[in-house]
């Protein structure tokens, strides 16, 4: 045993920068882990507050033929719903003096999916809306311009009641955390 603890300390005073190089990688793995299990905790912390504050769904339904307050009333009947509320989304173009652009129009539930309101005012008449900042920093876009929505629908079939909306003010939305705004039925948004 006295040999081979010898022999051990003979080879790390040969090669003591190799060993102190294990040994600190051997540390920074450990700590990478350890920081990595306790983040993840407090990840799922921020993310509950976050979702509560701003009253964010934690299950969507949605149908292209839209939801009948029949259906809804059926979804609120089961045991593990609790609040069941509609909204309308659609997909429609948004057409600035210098372009046309894909873009989604989210109807406004007082108390639901409350936007953060980064500068403007809070839409108080049906001809107003909340823009995204990055919307109005892409389209180069100022409280108090006018937008144009044009829907891809016949006449009978559309859903917009106003179609030439006053930009109020300026909004991030909860329900949408990274850069990537998903996906359109007509195009790229």
């Amino acid at each position: 045993m006295k040999a081979l603890t010898k022999d051990h300390n003979r080879t790390i005073r040969k090669s003591y920068k190799r060993f102190l190089s294990i040994v600190l990688m051997a540390m920074l793995g450990t700590g990478v882990f350890c920081a990595i299990r306790a983040s993840g905790t407090n990840m799922l912390y921020q993310i509950k507050s976050y979702y509560d504050t701003h009253s964010v769904y934690d299950l969507k339904t949605s149908s292209t033929l839209g939801l009948t307050q029949e259906d809804m009333q059926k979804i609120g009947e089961l045991e593990a719903v609790s609040d069941v509320y509609g909204v309308y989304e659609l997909d429609t173009y948004l057409e600035t003096e210098e372009a046309q652009h894909v873009g989604r129009v989210t109807s406004l539930i007082t108390g639901k999916n409350e936007p953060v309101l980064v500068q403007g005012n809070r839409p108080t008449k049906a001809e107003e809306c909340l823009v995204d900042t990055e919307v109005m920093r892409d389209f180069s876009l100022h409280i108090g311009d006018k937008i144009s929505l044009k829907e891809e629908k016949d006449d009978d079939e559309k859903v917009l009641v106003h179609t030439e909306l006053t930009i109020v003010g300026e909004a991030k939305s909860p329900l949408v955390l990274n850069q990537e705004k998903g996906g359109s039925s007509l195009g790229a948004r």
